[in-house]
């Protein structure tokens, strides 16, 4: 069973009241990852996103003919963040890969279910794009921060 108190806590479920919370209950399963398992590739069709629940996953850009490496990690997601915001968000493929760097558990939502939800409910809808936008505003601030450094260190470096 989905703790609601739990849920009401997740990052792009925050504000909402405990009766929207108990439908998005509905729409959710429960499922495991082994450490080193690919939940998703960058790319793909975008049919669940996920909350974390427990362990840690890398959500990285692949290379043409690289293998994936913690170089190319964007953000690692903890307990109760929320991510693959794609299966809510068209056109609905995956714009990074997510990589579990243990064991993971997590709470896998349908996304069309979702947002059939939202429509039913446009107040819920607000609150999860309100909470969604600061959270991808709050992604690309940290990534430009890191693409600064980066940028910056080659100047140094590279005179």
């Amino acid at each position: 069973m989905i703790d609601a108190g739990k849920l009401k806590d997740v990052d792009i479920f925050q504000g909402l009241r405990i009766h929207e919370i108990d439908e998005i209950i509905k729409l959710c399963d429960k499922v495991k990852y082994d450490e080193g398992a690919v939940i998703f590739r960058e790319g793909e069709a975008a049919e669940f996103f996920y909350i974390l629940e427990k362990g840690r996953i890398d959500l990285r850009f692949e290379f043409p003919f690289k293998d994936s490496s913690k170089e190319m990690t964007i953000e690692t997601v903890h307990q109760n963040g929320s991510f693959g915001w794609s299966a809510i968000l068209e056109p609905h493929i995956f714009t990074l890969s997510a990589y579990c760097l243990e064991p993971c558990r997590a709470i896998r939502i349908n996304g069309i279910k979702f947002l059939e939800s939202c429509q039913r409910s446009p107040d819920m809808g607000v609150y999860v794009m309100r909470n969604l936008a600061k959270i991808i505003s709050q992604r690309l601030i940290a990534h430009q921060e890191r693409v600064k450094k980066k940028r910056g260190e080659y100047l140094i470096t590279k005179w």
